[in-house]
């Protein structure tokens, strides 16, 4: 489940709402269905939201967020994004993507072998630990 804002236009007016949604799959198909319409997105203030915030993690037990999310995850994509300029600047994409070309791979080569080379660079674990904890 996550929140989404879906927006619909009356007149000339465009309305805002809030909604939680989840994703599931239909014949082989992903779907989204609203689970609950929580309103106007302009009716909420700073306080409702924290208030939100705050019950959902009280009820869920979970530890109040520290009022900077995604600091720790800002701080340590400074050496992946080193690691990607030196992949550009090497042109490992291009020499990847035409040995890829003349085999019939059917998947973004160069994308997964970036993933992986910055997995070993950055945090080396088995080669199946790359995937987010």
């Amino acid at each position: 489940m996550f929140p989404r804002v879906s927006s619909f236009k009356r007149g000339d007016k465009v309305y805002k709402n809030l909604r939680i949604v989840e994703s599931y799959r239909d014949e082989g198909k992903v779907r989204q269905r609203t689970i609950a319409n929580l309103g106007s997105l302009d009716s909420f203030t700073d306080a409702d939201v924290d208030s939100i915030i705050n019950g959902l993690c009280r009820i869920f037990e979970q530890p109040m967020p520290d009022g900077q999310p995604g600091v720790e995850t800002a701080l340590s994509y400074g050496h992946v994004h080193a690691i990607l300029a030196l992949w550009r600047e090497l042109k490992r994409a291009q020499t990847i993507d035409k040995q890829s070309r003349r085999s019939r791979i059917q998947l973004d080569l160069v994308a997964h072998l970036q993933v992986i080379l910055a997995n070993r660079l950055c945090d080396p674990r088995s080669k199946l630990g790359y995937f987010p904890v």
